[in-house]
């Protein structure tokens, strides 16, 4: 045997190795015969378990007929559990890559908005941190309500006063006035235009007792009110009578302030902004403080998606019920029994900011609905003939009066519009809060 027969075949010949490897397999070569004897063969497709592979189309002949029938069906349900296995296993790794991919491309978006948004963000906190109301100017206007308290109950023992709107709402600045409202009777309800007018003249002979009290002035309006200013916290005062529905939005506002910690900062936002833009002044027939911060609220309920807060008049109702004492809400906080920062929603502060101008320079149609936060929509004017000759609607959530009623003329309506326009275009142009201003 030569030496490269015994390299590759060992010992044995290569007659032998030739005869061993290359001699039909005898299970091979039984297989074949068993077809060739049971079965026609033609060269066809046929589909298996919804898959197209090649295959062979078998006519069963009368010889072993039910034996191979049966030997057939069970190699056909096996194939078919094996393929839908494999797609299954397939399709589990294919739809895990793409859901991979699309949380990759999501998580790029956030990103990316986030950075487009991020100075907005920064000039929203900055200016929330530098101009929200301090503890020390809070302290100072509960003192002033205690001193009032203890000089207006010698002439009415059993009043109560209370400190309400943005001072007490979390969305005051270091600017804000100081606004009370004096409860005298919780059993009627006071007629503001005479009897509010009385009562409100007494408490204006009590006040000048008050060496601190300076530039006490009546106002007649819807409700009316007294003007005064107070030398030791540097705060303009005012002070209306037994309207209750006061404290009560109050009550609603603060909860509302302490759901989400992006609420309030936005809202300062654009206060700050209608008041540079001279559209925050209800006595010059523009927007009030409490209107915006209802419109805020309103976009943050049912514009944004998902919503950054909910109805909670709708959700808790036991805890903004009318029937409650207004002297208890001082001290019951519902927010420390609602579930706060808990919104799916991640934008930022920008984001929002954004979304909010956008919303009422474009979505919103202020000639057919009504912002109404007491139930978390928009609803149409239709519902209620109040609505009627109002160019802006706003539902005051306990007494639903409007509360946008001091815009009675076309031009200002139109103003205002125009503004929410121009500060969307300008964002438009530069996210920055200095160029909204």
């Amino acid at each position: 045997m030569t030496y490269e027969g015994r390299r590759f075949f060992g010992t044995e010949s290569f007659e032998e190795k030739t005869r061993k490897y290359t001699r039909p397999h005898p299970v091979v070569t039984k297989h074949l015969q068993n077809l060739q004897n049971g079965f026609q063969v033609t060269n066809t497709w046929r589909n298996i378990s919804s898959v197209n592979v090649p295959s062979l189309t078998l006519t069963p002949t009368p010889k072993g007929d039910k034996q191979l029938n049966i030997s057939f069906e069970k190699r056909k349900r096996d194939f078919s559990k094996v393929t839908q296995k494999t797609n299954v296993n397939l399709y589990g790794k294919r739809q895990h890559l793409e859901n991979a991919k699309i949380q990759l491309e999501s998580s790029k978006t956030v990103e990316w908005k986030n950075s487009e948004y991020q100075k907005l963000s920064s000039e929203i906190l900055d200016y929330f941190a530098c101009h929200q109301q301090s503890a020390e100017l809070l302290s100072k206007k509960i003192c002033l309500r205690s001193a009032l308290l203890s000089v207006f109950r010698k002439q009415f023992p059993t009043c109560s006063l209370h400190l309400v709107g943005s001072s007490c709402n979390g969305f005051a600045t270091n600017s804000s006035d100081a606004d009370f409202c004096l409860m005298l009777t919780h059993t009627r309800q006071v007629d503001q235009r005479s009897e509010a007018c009385w009562y409100l003249k007494e408490i204006q002979k009590l006040l000048r007792y008050m060496s601190c009290i300076r530039n006490i002035q009546f106002i007649r309006a819807k409700v009316p009110i007294l003007k005064f200013k107070d030398t030791i916290s540097g705060c303009d005062c005012d002070i209306n009578t037994n309207n209750s529905i006061g404290i009560r939005n109050t009550h609603l506002l603060r909860t509302y302030s302490k759901i989400d910690d992006r609420v309030r900062p936005l809202i300062m936002a654009v206060k700050h902004w209608a008041k540079s833009r001279s559209i925050n002044d209800a006595s010059q027939g523009t927007l009030s403080s409490y209107s915006l911060v209802m419109m805020v609220i309103h976009y943050l309920q049912s514009y944004c998606r998902p919503p950054v807060l909910t109805p909670i008049q709708q959700e808790y109702p036991q805890y903004f019920s009318l029937d409650r004492n207004v002297d208890d809400l001082p001290m019951f906080e519902p927010a420390l029994l609602i579930p706060c920062n808990c919104s799916k929603n991640e934008q930022s502060h920008g984001e929002l900011l954004f979304g909010f101008f956008k919303y009422y320079s474009l979505e919103f149609k202020w000639d057919e609905m009504v912002i109404s936060v007491r139930l978390g929509q928009a609803t149409p004017r239709s519902s209620n003939a109040i609505w009627n000759d109002a160019y802006i609607c706003i539902e005051e959530p306990f007494d639903r009066t409007n509360t946008a009623r001091a815009v009675h003329e076309y031009s200002k309506f139109k103003f205002i519009q125009s503004e929410f326009k121009r500060a969307y275009d300008k964002l438009l142009e530069n996210l920055t809060l200095k160029n909204l201003l």
